[in-house]
């Protein structure tokens, strides 16, 4: 009777290996960063033999951006954006007005998952 249970055990061993090496996603992280060298490469800016500045600018100092995982698209967007109205549209009025009384500071945007999604390992 010891060896089902043994069996047992290993295939469930080998279940979890498969589920967890399968179903979660890897997370790629890139080691490189931009310089101020990196300047003289890019096709954006002209090669000048006095060139002493490095990237430009940011516009901003900080960016925000906030995620509100499962949330259903047409419950944010303006019913105005869809042929036909529905009864939970424009009822989280908060970010609709948001956007649209500083469009320039902010945005909704619709995100498309595919399937299986583990949210926490896409954010960083």
């Amino acid at each position: 009777y010891i060896w089902p249970m043994w069996i047992t055990l290993l295939l469930h061993l080998i279940a979890i290996l498969l589920f967890t090496t399968g179903f979660l996603l890897t997370r790629t992280e890139l080691p490189y960063y931009s310089h101020c060298s990196d300047v003289s490469q890019s096709p954006c800016f002209p090669s000048s033999p006095n060139n002493d500045s490095c990237w430009t600018k940011p516009s901003v100092n900080r960016l925000v951006i906030i995620v509100l995982d499962a949330l259903r698209f047409d419950f944010v967007a303006p019913s105005s954006f869809f042929a036909e109205s529905k009864p939970w549209m424009d009822k989280l009025q908060v970010l609709k007005n948001m956007s649209s009384s500083r469009p320039s500071s902010a945005r909704i945007f619709k995100a498309i998952a595919d399937p299986p999604t583990t949210s926490l390992q896409r954010l960083k």
